[in-house]
């Protein structure tokens, strides 16, 4: 490859695109595969694909040539939940809410169907919330269904 203003960007560009798509197949991805979906010449691809693999972001079925996510990946997620406080995120959502509703929120983890918190105590997510003084609203954060969300909001 060229070196140009935009090279280092659009190998970048590339490398991400990869690793989304590897994301996307569970049973992971050819080099022809990926060049075909991305767009992009076999050998650009073989270059990326190599210094993923040799930094452990993908890895290479020997039997298959297909490429899927490596250990890496789990590192960085890992490493990016550490370093998330969860109550920053939360806190301009949850001013938000109370302006709205003028009730007092209160910021729960979803854990399956419970929602813990510093709170003593567990409860189930559609019910959690001190029994004793002001109504309170429950912010659970988790895997709920749009759905679900829609409807204990009303």
């Amino acid at each position: 490859m060229a070196a140009t203003e935009t090279s280092p960007a659009t190998a970048v560009e590339r490398a991400l695109s990869i690793l989304e798509a590897a994301a996307q197949r569970r049973e992971g991805l050819t080099n022809a595969e990926i060049s075909r979906k991305l767009g992009i010449p076999k050998s650009s691809a073989s270059y990326i694909l190599r210094t993923l693999e040799k930094r452990s972001y993908l890895r290479r079925e020997a039997e298959t040539g297909r490429y899927r996510l490596g250990l890496k990946i789990l590192s960085l997620g890992g490493d990016a939940q550490a370093n998330l406080d969860i109550a920053d995120v939360a806190l301009p959502f949850m001013r938000s809410l109370v302006e709205r509703i003028h009730l007092t929120v209160h910021l729960a983890v979803l854990d399956q169907s419970e929602a813990g918190s510093n709170s003593p105590g567990r409860m189930p997510a559609w019910c959690k919330c001190k029994p004793r003084g002001r109504v309170k609203i429950t912010v659970a954060l988790g895997w709920m269904p749009t759905a679900l969300l829609r409807l204990r909001s009303k």
